[in-house]
């Protein structure tokens, strides 16, 4: 989200009837926060104001280099099809899965993200 919009989205929210909101700027069409430099996030809770959060993922341990978790030549999606579903979703999404499976088991293994770019 852009800067000046956190005061208009909580204003919004709170006309609306909600007791809270969350707003968070994410990666380019994604709700991940970015693991390679400091992010705000902008909250409120029932009547307070407007508090404004950071999140700096290298005072976690985090270092990202890469933006998105690269994924392998042989898997990318074909880019010269009709609309639809790449026949290649299924394997990606296994690769997710393996990747967040062996971080869970303590595995250090690259940030898998829900999105990822085309490359030409």
């Amino acid at each position: 989200m852009h800067n000046e919009y956190p005061p208009i989205y909580t204003m919004l929210a709170r006309h609306s009837g909600f007791n809270s909101a969350f707003l968070m700027r994410g990666t380019e069409g994604c709700v991940t926060p970015s693991l390679r430099k400091r992010s705000e996030f902008v909250r409120y809770w029932e009547q307070s104001e407007d508090v404004v959060v950071e999140a700096d993922p290298s005072k976690i341990g985090i270092e990202q280099e890469n933006r998105l978790v690269p994924i392998a030549h042989a898997l990318m999606p074909i880019i010269d099809r009709e609309f639809g579903p790449d026949e290649n979703n299924a394997e990606i999404a296994k690769l997710a899965a393996k990747e967040g499976l062996a971080a869970i088991e303590g595995k250090k293994v690259p940030p898998v993200m829900p999105c990822f770019t085309v490359h030409r």
